[in-house]
């Protein structure tokens, strides 16, 4: 993960998303994201900080259950 106030990669959100078992099209419903917006993070990168954010938070308690 990038420190606080570091943009986030394509290549740290896909690895992010393997972490945690989810593909950009699941990622997309697990973080208010259209499918095509998860792709083009995953490919470019420049990840907004409250995305960045979720994952962090996803990484560290797993995700929703009731999701």
């Amino acid at each position: 993960m990038p420190k606080r106030d570091q943009a986030m990669t394509g290549e740290q959100y896909a690895a992010a998303l393997r972490r945690l078992h989810l593909t950009p099209y699941a990622a997309a419903s697990y973080l208010g994201l259209s499918v095509r917006q998860s792709l083009r993070y995953a490919a470019e990168g420049n990840v907004p900080e409250p995305i960045r954010r979720l994952i962090l938070l996803f990484s560290r308690h797993g995700l929703p259950r009731d999701f």
